[in-house]
C-alpha cells in the first residue's frame, strides 16, 4: 500500500509529468495575458513616471512568462528520458481551481493587486506535508485526483522528484534516447538564446533529473533542494514561516453562524495573538538582517521591517476589534463583522507577511517574490495601470470550458474577431512546431533546426507577441463599449504529434501560407478605430499590423526553403 502522493510506476511519473507540462503551459498564457494587457502610451491617462513604472513590472512579468516556458520545456526534456512522448495538449481557458487542485482558478486576467495576489499562489513555496489518503496496492493505471494532491506548483514537483528518485532504485528509467534532449544551443529566442538568458538541462541520469528539477523550483518557489539560504537567520524564518502559515490556517477554516458565532470568535483571538507574537519574533530576525535586505529590495515602497511593523500593527488592530466583538452586550449577531475581520487578517497574512517573511530567506530572483514586490507596489499607487481588458476573452466556447460560460466574454466585433482568430492559428501552429522539436522522431539536425528557428524566433517574438499586445487595444463590442479584448490562447483540437515527416512540412506550410493570406485585408484598419483609440494608438496598430502582414509572409517564405524530405534520417 502507498500514499495518495506517491509515485511508483513509470505510468504515473508521466501523468505528473504531462500535469507540470499542462500547469506551466497554462501559467505562461495567463503570465502573458496580464502582462500585455498593461497601458504603454501617454494617451491612456498615465504620465511618463507612472510609464516607467507599469513598463518595470511588464519586462518582470514577461520575465516570469520566458522562464515558464523555459520550464515547459526542461520538462519535455524530463519526459524524452524516460521514454514517454511529449505533452503540449492542455485544456482551454478558464479551469476552476479544483482542476489542478491550486488555490485559484487557471484564469486569464488583466494585471492588477487582486491578479498579482493569485499569481503569488501559484508560486507559493511549500510550507507542510502533502495531505495524503491511502491507495489500495499500486495500480496499474494513475488515478487522477489521488496521485498527486497539490497545491502549489512546487508542490507537484517534490512530488515529481521523489518519482524519480524511488523509480531509479528499480533500474532501467532513463530509456530514452539522449540524442533526443534539447540543449541551451539548439534554443534560439531572439537572435541567440543568451540574448535571454534561456537555460535548458539535457536529462540522461538522475542527477541531471534532480538539477533539471532544481531549476524550477529554485526559479518559482526560490527554496533550492540543496538549500541556498541569503541571510544568517534563513532557517529560523523558514520555521517562523511554516508556523505563520500553519496558524493561518487556523484562521481559514473558522466560520462563523448567528447561533454559535462565539466560540469561532474565541477561536479567533486566541490564532489572533499567536499570529502577533510569532509576527514580533519575525521582527527580530529580521532586523539584525535590515541592512542586507534594504539593499537587496531597495525598490520597495518600505522596507521589510516597516512591512512587518505595518503588518503588526493592522493584525493588533484587528484582534483588539475581535475582542472588542466578543465581550460586548451585544443582542444583534456580529457574524458579518467577525467574517470580515477573519477577511482582512487572512489578506494581510497571505500577502504581507508571507511576503516578508519569505524574502528573508528565498531567492530575491524567484517568481513568488518578484510578484510579492510588485504587489506592495502595487498598493501604494493611485492609477490605473492596465486598460480596460475583460477576463477570459474568446472567439467561442469550447466543450473543455463550456461550464464555465458565465467567465468568459465572446468578442463580437468583427475586426477584433479576426485578429484573435489570426492569434489563435499562429498560436496553435506555434505550438505544433515546438511538439515537433522536443518530440525528435528521428528527425535531421537541419529539420530540427527549421523548427526551432521558426517556432522561437521569429514567430514568439515578432507574430505572437504584437497580435497579443494589438489585442488589448481592440473593442469587444461596439466602438461605444471601452472593454477591450485580449488574447484567448484557444485550442480548437487536441495538440497531436504529426507522424509522417512530409506529410507534416506540408500540412505546417499550408496553415503557414493560410495564416499570411488571412492577414492580409487586417492590413486595413477600420477607420472607426481611429476615433476609438485616438491617434497615436490608431497609428500604431496599423503600422503594427502591416508590419506583421509582412513577417508572416517571410515566415512563410522561409519555411517552405527549408530541409527536402531526404534530409530525414532513416
Amino acid at each position: 500500500m502507498k500514499s495518495s502522493s506517491q509515485i511508483r510506476t513509470r505510468e504515473e511519473l508521466i501523468y505528473a509529468l504531462c500535469r507540470a507540462a499542462e500547469i506551466e503551459h497554462g501559467l505562461t498564457c495567463i503570465y502573458l495575458f496580464a502582462a500585455f494587457s498593461m497601458k504603454r502610451f501617454l494617451s491612456e491617462g498615465i504620465d511618463e513616471v507612472q510609464q516607467d513604472q507599469v513598463r518595470n513590472w511588464e519586462a518582470v512579468v514577461l520575465a516570469v512568462a520566458k522562464q515558464e516556458m523555459e520550464h515547459l520545456g526542461i520538462v519535455c526534456n524530463l519526459l524524452n528520458s524516460i521514454g514517454a512522448p511529449q505533452h503540449f495538449s492542455r485544456p482551454n481557458l478558464p479551469q476552476p481551481a479544483e482542476y489542478y487542485q491550486t488555490e485559484f482558478p487557471f484564469s486569464l486576467e488583466p494585471f492588477s493587486l487582486a491578479t498579482i495576489q493569485m499569481f503569488m499562489e501559484f508560486e507559493k513555496p511549500a510550507t507542510n506535508d502533502f495531505a495524503e489518503g491511502e491507495v489500495e496496492g499500486d495500480g496499474l493505471v494513475p488515478d487522477p485526483i489521488r496521485t498527486q494532491n497539490f497545491h502549489t506548483v512546487q508542490e507537484l514537483y517534490a512530488t515529481v522528484l521523489e518519482g524519480f528518485e524511488y523509480l531509479d532504485t528499480q533500474g532501467d528509467l532513463f530509456i530514452g534516447p539522449p540524442e533526443a534532449q534539447i540543449n541551451d544551443g539548439e534554443i534560439v529566442v531572439g537572435f541567440n538564446n543568451r540574448e535571454y538568458g534561456i537555460t535548458m538541462i539535457e536529462v540522461t541520469d538522475l542527477q541531471t533529473a534532480k538539477q533539471a528539477v532544481d531549476i524550477i523550483i529554485e526559479q518559482g518557489e526560490g527554496i533550492p533542494i540543496e538549500a541556498v539560504l541569503s541571510t544568517k537567520h534563513a532557517r529560523e524564518l523558514q520555521r517562523l514561516y511554516g508556523r505563520v502559515v500553519e496558524n493561518l490556517q487556523v484562521m481559514k477554516g473558522l466560520t462563523f453562524d448567528v447561533e454559535n458565532w462565539r466560540q469561532s470568535a474565541e477561536l479567533l483571538c486566541v490564532a489572533l495573538s499567536k499570529q502577533h507574537e510569532l509576527l514580533v519574533e519575525a521582527r527580530e530576525l529580521l532586523k539584525d538582517d535590515e541592512q542586507l535586505l534594504n539593499e537587496v529590495y531597495w525598490y520597495l515602497p518600505h522596507t521589510v521591517v516597516e512591512l512587518i511593523d505595518m503588518a503588526i500593527a493592522e493584525l493588533s488592530a484587528l484582534h483588539g476589534k475581535a475582542e472588542a466583538i466578543l465581550h460586548a452586550d451585544n443582542p444583534d449577531s456580529p457574524v458579518g463583522e467577525l467574517e470580515g475581520i477573519q477577511s482582512a487578517v487572512m489578506r494581510v497574512t497571505q500577502y504581507d507577511v508571507e511576503g516578508v517573511l519569505l524574502s528573508g530567506f528565498t531567492n530575491p530572483e524567484s517568481h513568488y517574490i518578484k510578484f510579492w514586490s510588485i504587489y506592495e507596489q502595487l498598493k501604494t499607487i493611485d492609477y490605473q495601470p492596465a486598460r480596460n481588458v475583460v477576463s477570459n476573452p474568446a472567439l467561442r466556447l469550447h466543450a473543455d470550458n463550456k461550464e464555465w460560460a458565465d467567465q468568459v466574454t465572446i468578442a463580437e466585433n468583427p475586426y477584433s474577431r479576426n485578429v484573435m482568430e489570426l492569434l489563435n492559428a499562429s498560436y496553435e501552429t506555434m505550438v505544433q512546431m515546438l511538439l515537433l522539436t522536443f518530440s525528435y522522431n528521428n528527425m535531421s539536425n537541419d529539420a530540427r533546426y527549421l523548427f526551432t528557428r521558426t517556432a522561437f524566433f521569429p514567430f514568439m517574438s515578432m507574430v505572437i507577441r504584437p497580435l497579443c499586445e494589438m489585442l488589448t487595444l481592440l473593442p469587444v463590442g461596439g466602438y461605444d463599449d471601452d472593454r477591450r479584448t485580449g488574447p484567448p490562447f484557444e485550442y480548437y483540437i487536441d495538440i497531436a504529434l504529426l507522424p509522417n515527416f512530409n506529410a507534416g512540412m506540408k500540412y505546417l506550410n499550408e496553415r503557414l501560407v493560410q495564416i499570411a493570406k488571412f492577414s492580409d485585408p487586417l492590413v486595413t484598419v477600420p477607420e472607426e478605430l481611429r476615433g476609438y483609440l485616438g491617434e497615436e494608438q490608431f497609428t500604431y496598430l496599423r503600422e503594427e499590423m502591416t508590419y506583421l502582414n509582412g513577417t508572416l509572409h517571410r515566415i512563410q517564405q522561409n519555411f517552405a526553403a527549408g530541409p527536402v524530405p531526404s534530409d530525414l534520417q532513416s
